[in-house]
């Protein structure tokens, strides 16, 4: 794409943001909905040819880059429990495989990173009959080795790789015509019927119609949201309540918020299962503010006690969720990262079980006592 065609997109993405917002609005309105839908066709179509047109000529693409993150996703899921079992069993070897975060993958090549996580797998695997209580069972392995194999799939293709980007410039160019056709006739359908009528959001249409070139300086923030053990938390909510904005961080823990008058703001931050954090800041005109928010895990603590003295290894965890440990030899045993509400469940081997359904309110750390009969 050149400068001309990334601005299109940038306000391609702000309007069909805009049409979502206000779709209710324009009910029984059906030539500008016809519209609508037909520019957001445009989009998509610009979306495929823009994932294409990422590929380098190394066949290094954005759809690998989406693979590898999959399978070191899948792997690191599955072995920060296994790794809660090498340290219950103090069998140091086994941690040391398993004590792995997605971040220890970022800097390597794709090729090594897929090696180290068929390594992993293979661990994993061969030690299967250990994980009893764990929530880690084969078909784990086997969707970790799919993702593994799909991914080693898309290394390379050179060639195919530069035919592809050829033909999606073409397409580009095209589809960025056929989306501002559509959306000159937006312009005189919307805002001539609303503009009378509704005219904040025909200023809100407007502003976002503005076509901006590269390179545009924008007022806002871009925090980094990470647990305390370093984990970049994906799905984290980051909010200015007084401008009512607000937007979930991806999968690199990043959430950015921009376009807004320079001030001084609230900011908070939230996701379930750790303490909220808030903060004061000031944002400049013109600067986008990086900063990093470590996020304080809540933790469900479950004490076990039979006849007054403490049970040990028993599996405790929350229902549908990956939140789980086994009680120590004080019968207790620490949950981080429990939701607010949900389902404690504590079981062994011997096919004991007991449920108990916990709050913890706006409590960081609740204790559950279950006396087993």
């Amino acid at each position: 794409m050149n400068k001309g065609e990334k601005g299109k997109m940038n306000m391609f993405i702000l309007v069909a943001l805009f049409y979502t917002k206000y779709a209710s609005v324009f009910v029984g309105y059906g030539q500008l909905i016809l519209e609508f839908a037909g520019f957001k066709g445009v989009m998509t179509d610009l979306g495929v040819d823009v994932g294409v047109q990422k590929k380098d000529t190394k066949g290094v693409t954005a759809e690998k880059n989406l693979l590898v993150e999959k399978a070191i996703q899948l792997t690191v899921d599955t072995s920060r429990k296994a790794s809660v079992y090498a340290e219950v069993a103090n069998d140091t070897k086994l941690e040391h495989t398993f004590n792995i975060h997605v971040y220890d993958f970022h800097k390597l090549d794709a090729k090594v990173i897929l090696e180290n996580l068929t390594l992993i797998s293979k661990a994993i695997s061969d030690n299967m009959s250990k994980f009893v209580g764990y929530k880690i069972v084969a078909a784990d392995v086997t969707a970790i080795d799919a993702a593994i194999a799909e991914a080693m799939e898309d290394l390379g293709k050179p060639k195919q790789a530069i035919k592809e980007r050829a033909t999606s410039t073409g397409n580009i160019a095209v589809n960025v015509d056929k989306g501002m056709a559509h959306l000159h006739r937006i312009d005189d359908l919307l805002i001539s019927e609303y503009k009378n009528t509704n005219p904040i959001m025909v200023a809100e249409y407007m502003l976002n119609r503005e076509e901006e070139p590269l390179g545009t300086h924008h007022t806002g923030i871009r925090p980094l949201i990470t647990s305390t053990g370093g984990e970049l938390l994906q799905g984290a909510l980051v909010s200015i309540p007084v401008l009512k904005r607000e937007v979930v961080t991806d999968y690199e823990g990043v959430g950015e918020l921009i376009k807004f008058m320079t001030g001084t703001y609230e900011i908070e931050v939230s996701k379930d299962g750790f303490v909220g954090f808030k903060t004061i800041m000031k944002v400049p005109r013109g600067k986008i503010v990086d900063f990093t928010v470590v996020m304080v895990p809540k933790v469900l603590v479950v004490m076990s006690t039979k006849k007054g003295v403490p049970v040990k290894e028993y599996n405790a965890s929350v229902v549908d969720t990956d939140v789980s440990g086994m009680t120590n030899a004080a019968g207790m045993a620490e949950l981080p990262k429990a939701p607010n509400k949900g389902v404690m469940e504590l079981s062994n081997e011997n096919g004991d079980f007991f449920s108990v359904p916990y709050d913890m309110g706006g409590m960081d750390r609740l204790v559950i006592h279950v006396e087993i009969s």
